[in-house]
Order: structure tokens, then C-alpha cells, then sequence
């Protein structure tokens, strides 16, 4: 059954949080398949995410950003 848990979600201005993702994972040398797997999500869901479909959600930015070294903009608003 899915969770029904709320999570939080980023809110980048346009083309920052592509560009976030675009660079944390070649910054960690990851496919979409192999970060899906680390961040427990589907490969569709990081699609979406690099084409802005959906905000990323706040744990998963963390994650990346922890890993990856590449920080997460300040312009990035919580919602």
C-alpha cells in the first residue's frame, strides 16, 4: 500500500532545480536508474523532476546535495 505521509517539497525559480539535478548527479557520476535506487523513487519521478514537472522533495535534495557537494540555491523555498 503507498504511504500517505506528507513530505515536504523545494520550490526552485525556474530552471534551478534542472540544473541542481543536472549537476549533483554528474557531480556523483550516477545514472537516473542508480539515483532512483538510492533515493527510493521511481525513474520516472527523477524525469519529472529534471523537467520540472513536480518540485523535488526536500529530503531528496538533501541527499544529494550531502553527497554530491553541490549546494542546494537559497532561492529554494520549502512549501
Amino acid at each position: 500500500m503507498a504511504e500517505t505521509v506528507k513530505s515536504k517539497r523545494l520550490k526552485f525559480k525556474a530552471g534551478e532545480q534542472r540544473q541542481f539535478l543536472n549537476q549533483a548527479l554528474d557531480k556523483l557520476d550516477v545514472s537516473n536508474k542508480e539515483v532512483a535506487k538510492l533515493l527510493k523513487i521511481s525513474v520516472r519521478t527523477i524525469t519529472d523532476w529534471k523537467r520540472e514537472k513536480f518540485s523535488i522533495l526536500e529530503s531528496a535534495a538533501l541527499l544529494l546535495s550531502k553527497r554530491s557537494g553541490v549546494i542546494i540555491p537559497k532561492s529554494a523555498k520549502v512549501i
